[in-house]
């Protein structure tokens, strides 16, 4: 059923006359080469074998929500969202994303200026504690000595 609507769509985009088996052999011989690709550039030692439709392939057969959110958010990084054109991308520069909203930018901006905040009045408290432990231990050396 797939493959007849595939074949109709483009046979009447493209003034063709393929038939739905013609469809599913080329898309088996895409897929076929594909995998040939990516296993021969994964091998150590292969140089790197090109191919025009492997970005395209690879977007349609690896482009899973599941596997790639659009967005992720963590304590660490805070609110990252994958732009378009790099959703394969790992390394990605937070809030540099055309799609990126003002509100998405305004929250993640406030919510890592919470966190540095946080961390400056931790590291404040910490200071104030070890300074106070060093007075605390500089009088006890000086009652000692007497």
């Amino acid at each position: 059923m797939v493959w007849k609507n595939i074949c109709k769509i483009i046979n009447d985009t493209y003034q063709t006359t393929w038939t739905p088996i013609q469809v599913d052999s080329k898309w088996k011989g895409l897929k076929r080469t594909y995998h040939e690709v990516k296993r021969h550039n994964n091998t150590s030692g292969n140089n790197i074998r090109k191919w025009s439709f492997f970005e395209k392939m690879n977007n349609v057969l690896f482009n899973k929500p599941e596997i790639n959110p659009p967005a992720t958010c963590s304590s660490f990084n805070g609110l990252v969202v994958r732009s378009k054109e790099n959703k394969n991308n790992v390394e990605e520069t937070e809030l540099e994303s055309p799609s990126t909203s003002t509100s998405v930018k305004s929250y993640t901006s406030s919510f890592t200026n919470k966190r540095k905040s946080t961390a400056e009045r931790r590291h404040k408290e910490k200071m104030q504690k070890v300074d106070k432990y060093l007075e605390l231990f500089e009088r006890l050396v000086t009652a000692i000595e007497k």
